[in-house]
């Protein structure tokens, strides 16, 4: 099934509909989304994604079926025409600085790698005034507006401008977040393949990253619908049959029953996938581990006790991994936020997980607390800023008396 933003934006590329590819390009301040966040307008007026709500998504989604219409431009609806909205969400009577002067400017990086583009998203020339810039024209390109070369061994995107960017402030009582953001919005219709093709490659870029739950107890019932819901995909990996059926995780991309003595058999972990190990107990958690470790996946965290911590770290240390290997694991696992509850550990593996994937730094973890006994979190877990992590986390936090 179908679910995340990226692969329902793919399955309409490779399905031959007509849309309209929406994605953040630069923002300055405060906005309601950051830098490459994406939407899809279809032809029916219908929306896959979102930039944030509000008065921005809203004129992109205008704009966006204008473009569908068969008389836009003169031509017909032909694939490949680029329109870019620039928004002022500052509020009355203060003005934005120049958008395109690099302060405080996030612009978006390059989509695809080993390519020449530099500063991919900057649209300097369409805010001031003009719009007709290329997306390619051979190597070195700058300012492309987030579409690279290299799609196929082509560089020849030529997607024009029909006008310059479209400027647009907010009334009263509207969006007001003390910020701007510049959107650009290309057409995908008809056989379009090149531009159907990079959709495709972004998807597959952007797509949701893999979560294996090593353990299918109540912590991983709870886990598993929160991480689908928030664009992950969770499997989950459990050796008893009674705890790994597909009706007790619906929401999983896959239930694996299997034993944890080689794991590779059933699974192939890469570089941008997510190990959680929970399973039922120190011996299982210790297999999982030592697989684990051997490998190059981009998190690993470990639920469990500080004596449950230092058993397994001195076993690791017996049979040769490095201090650099143990350090990779995340233990206790999550964010501490005063969680007991399965449902309230699983937010706060959930948030960590979020800002692992956002790049958010979480400083100077600390072992866990030993008076906490075989609780997943430490009393010295040092926490990320609020925003990073979400109201959700955040409310079971303040509940704690957690100090945020």
């Amino acid at each position: 099934m179908v679910t995340g933003v990226y692969e329902k934006i793919g399955e309409a590329a490779r399905s031959g509909e007509t849309f309209v590819f929406c994605r953040i390009t630069k923002t300055k301040g405060s906005t309601p989304r950051s830098t490459g966040a994406v939407m899809a307008v279809k032809s029916d007026g219908s929306l896959i994604g979102s930039i944030g709500g509000g008065r921005p998504e809203y004129e992109c989604s205008m704009k966006a079926r204008k473009m569908m219409e068969p008389d836009f431009g003169g031509a017909g609806v032909t694939g490949g025409t680029k329109e870019i909205m620039h928004f002022d969400l500052y509020p009355s009577g203060s003005s934005d600085k120049d958008i395109s002067d690099g302060n405080n400017v996030e612009s978006a990086e390059k989509i695809f790698e080993g390519n020449s583009v530099e500063n991919a998203g900057k649209i300097s020339d369409s805010v001031a005034g003009n719009g007709s810039e290329k997306i390619s024209d051979g190597n070195s390109v700058e300012n492309a507006g987030g579409i690279s070369d290299g799609i196929a061994g082509d560089n020849s995107w030529d997607i024009p401008d029909n006008t310059a960017a479209d400027v647009v402030k907010p009334d009263e009582n509207e969006l007001i977040c003390g910020g701007s953001m510049d959107v650009e919005l290309i057409l995908v219709a008809g056989k379009c393949d090149e531009i159907r093709n990079m959709i495709l490659e972004l998807t597959r870029q952007h797509g949701k990253k893999k979560v294996y739950i090593f353990g299918g107890g109540h912590v991983a019932r709870a886990l598993v619908p929160i991480l689908a819901k928030v664009e992950f995909a969770p499997v989950v990996y459990e050796s008893r049959e009674e705890f790994a059926g597909k009706e007790l995780f619906p929401d999983a991309e896959e239930v694996i029953c299997s034993g944890f003595d080689n794991i590779s058999r059933e699974v192939k972990l890469t570089s941008g996938d997510y190990a959680a190990i929970m399973t039922r107990g120190h011996s299982d958690d210790y297999k999982v581990l030592k697989q684990i470790l051997s490998t190059d996946v981009e998190y690993i965290g470990l639920m469990g006790s500080r004596t449950k911590r230092k058993i397994l770290f001195e076993k690791l240390e017996d049979d040769g991994f490095s201090y650099e290997d143990i350090d990779r694991i995340h233990n206790p696992i999550g964010l501490d936020i005063g969680s007991e509850t399965p449902e309230e550990i699983a937010i706060s593996i959930a948030a960590e997980l979020i800002a692992i994937r956002a790049g958010v730094s979480i400083k100077n973890r600390q072992a866990p607390d030993a008076e906490k006994g075989d609780g997943a979190f430490s009393s010295g877990e040092d926490y990320p800023e609020e925003e990073s992590w979400g109201s959700i986390a955040a409310l079971f936090a303040r509940k704690a008396g957690k100090k945020i």
